[in-house]
């Protein structure tokens, strides 16, 4: 006999028409059967199938747009006041996995050089931060890699070799929702990953709001006298967590956003821009139109040209007026690996992937406070294992940044690697880089003995 809770998830898995796992089920027993009734019973059908759906087949880009207004765009290049007193957290969006960068695990533990990550890179200049201002380092991860992660921030004591408590740092999962059947209009079905499991991935960068209420992270911040956060990806090398310029071009809004200058048209980032409404939005590459990407100003620049670089402020007075925002959600296509219960063997299809984008939220914003920087200073992504956008024209677009700040007469070749503290703390580096030369110590340039 069935149990009341089995029952509940068995008459929402009929409510909600999914007539191929319904079938599945009558094919189990036993422990099998308790499992995937089990994965079954923590899905917000709902939630899925009478909000995210239809927010996804309703969501589209405006009909008509407007380039974002040049005039009121800061440019973080020019002279800006770094005297914000401002307390705000970095928060490291890291949810995803290294599939595309050929590694097996959380794309922040996947190894530039010298078996140095991404989270070697990025956690130091966080510390900074929170040393100076009190505010805790986030890292939102997901269900998909959150043990890792955890395990591997604990194995190598990060909060101890910075100087933090363990407290310093609040890690927190973002949801998951099911891969469904590629036709959204006609009752689609939920995947599974095998017989007795769902396919499941990360709902977007988006769901960091989601996300920070349901883990009471909020609640946190505020005890810890902290009034914003500078969200990022974890895949930019050359991000600048809460770099003091920012934060003071940006925390009188409640939101702020980092951009730069596209170099062609064909560059596959979003760009800033305004709705009807004259509210501040990114159109995401694939939704702006091919006349749209190739207008060019009188100087040649892109009319469309301010590049979104995921790097957002929001106030934590923000923040919480979103308790109650039902996020817009937009359809992802991809080729994945499923279950088919019938031929009972794992297939390829494509398939729908619900996800939210972070950036949905700035037109709920009375303002929105866009800032320009260099390209060569603060961009640096990480997509692919191999040729444009990998870890080798990452580490050379931030070896070049370190010739710059470190540079001056015989000191333009610069090893970073091999002074200790080289991460986080440019004046100290700078200061042994001097010595070094000094003594007629040969420096090198940075990581160059990997490559050639």
């Amino acid at each position: 006999m069935a149990d009341s809770s089995s029952e509940g998830t068995l008459a929402n898995v009929s409510k909600y028409s999914q007539s191929s796992i319904l079938t599945h089920l009558e094919t189990l027993d036993g422990d099998d059967r308790s499992a995937l009734l089990s994965s079954l019973s923590e899905l917000d059908f709902e939630g899925i199938f009478d909000r995210h759906v239809p927010s996804a087949l309703n969501s589209k880009a405006p009909d008509s747009i407007q380039p974002f207004p040049e005039d009121n765009c800061v440019d973080l290049n020019d002279d800006v006041s770094t005297s914000s007193q401002s307390v705000v957290s970095p928060c490291i969006m890291a949810g995803g996995a290294g599939t595309r960068l050929g590694f097996d695990g959380p794309k922040g533990c996947y190894s530039l050089i010298r078996n140095k990550t991404l989270y070697d890179f990025l956690i130091p200049r966080c510390a900074t931060n929170c040393l100076k201002t009190g505010a805790p380092v986030l890292i939102m991860t997901s269900p998909v890699n959150h043990e890792e992660t955890v395990d591997w921030f604990r194995k190598r004591e990060w909060y101890k070799s910075h100087g933090l408590e363990e407290s310093a740092f609040i890690l927190f999962k973002q949801d998951t929702l099911p891969s469904l059947s590629s036709d959204l209009t006609a009752s689609p079905q939920i995947l599974l990953s095998s017989a007795t499991t769902l396919t499941s991935s990360p709902n977007g960068n988006g769901g960091i709001f989601t996300s920070l209420f349901t883990n009471a992270v909020l609640g946190q911040l505020t005890s810890k006298n902290v009034t914003g956060l500078h969200v990022f990806g974890i895949d930019n090398l050359l991000t600048r967590p809460c770099d003091p310029s920012f934060i003071s071009a940006v925390c009188g809004s409640p939101c702020g956003n980092k951009t730069i200058k596209k170099t062609t048209p064909d560059e596959k980032i979003g760009v800033m821009a305004t709705d009807p409404s004259s509210k501040t939005i990114v159109i995401e590459y694939s939704d702006l139109s091919s006349t749209d990407k190739e207008l060019t100003k009188p100087n040649g620049d892109l009319v469309y040209g301010l590049g979104n670089i995921c790097s957002h402020y929001f106030s934590l007075k923000f923040l919480n007026l979103l308790s109650s925002l039902s996020p817009t959600y937009h359809v992802a296509r991809k080729n994945i690996d499923f279950y088919d219960p019938i031929a009972k063997e794992v297939k390829k299809c494509e398939a729908v992937k619900l996800e939210t984008f972070v950036f949905d939220v700035f037109k709920e914003a009375e303002k929105v406070e866009v800032v320009s920087v260099s390209r060569e200073d603060e961009f640096a992504p990480i997509k692919n294992k191999e040729g444009s956008d990998s870890r080798e024209t990452a580490l050379r677009l931030l070896t070049n940044l370190w010739k710059k700040r470190v540079g001056g007469e015989g000191l333009e070749n610069v090893d970073v690697l091999d002074i200790e503290g080289w991460e986080g703390n440019e004046e100290k580096v700078r200061e042994e880089v001097k010595r070094r030369a000094g003594e007629g110590e040969t420096v090198i340039t940075v990581w160059e003995r990997e490559w050639e």
